[in-house]
């Protein structure tokens, strides 16, 4: 459905860059996310709706791009920017939420997997 896949997509966006200057019970925190995820190729899929996905790299730089997009009709890649607002990530794409920011947690479940909101980030 094409609403529902722009939507898991853009909450793996905002949760990706959820997080805070150091850990805390309820996320990753800034520095761990940095040294976890930026600079890798994460896959990534609607943890309600796995067949929604794609890949996404943060650069050190405040880049983040999503590509190889699975489930969303009309949408194959995006680019935008993410940054971190408290203890919370945030991001704004160009077509995603109509380039609306959303700012989202992110959790470490172990074995190199995350949860970002309603998303499930493997790297």
């Amino acid at each position: 459905m094409k609403h529902s896949g722009i939507f898991a997509a853009a909450v793996f966006c905002a949760a990706l860059l959820a997080g805070s200057a150091t850990a805390t019970a309820a996320g990753l925190g800034a520095d761990e996310f940095k040294q976890e995820l930026v600079g890798k190729t994460i896959t990534w899929h609607g943890e309600k709706n796995p067949s929604v996905g794609g890949k996404a790299v943060f650069t050190n730089d405040g880049v983040q791009k999503i590509f190889d997009l699975k489930g969303i009709k009309g949408m194959t890649e995006d680019t935008g920017k993410w940054w971190f607002e408290g203890n919370k990530i945030c991001n704004q794409f160009k077509k995603i939420r109509k380039g609306k920011k959303a700012c989202q947690d992110v959790t470490s479940l172990g074995g190199g997997k995350y949860r970002m909101g309603s998303s499930i980030l493997q790297k």
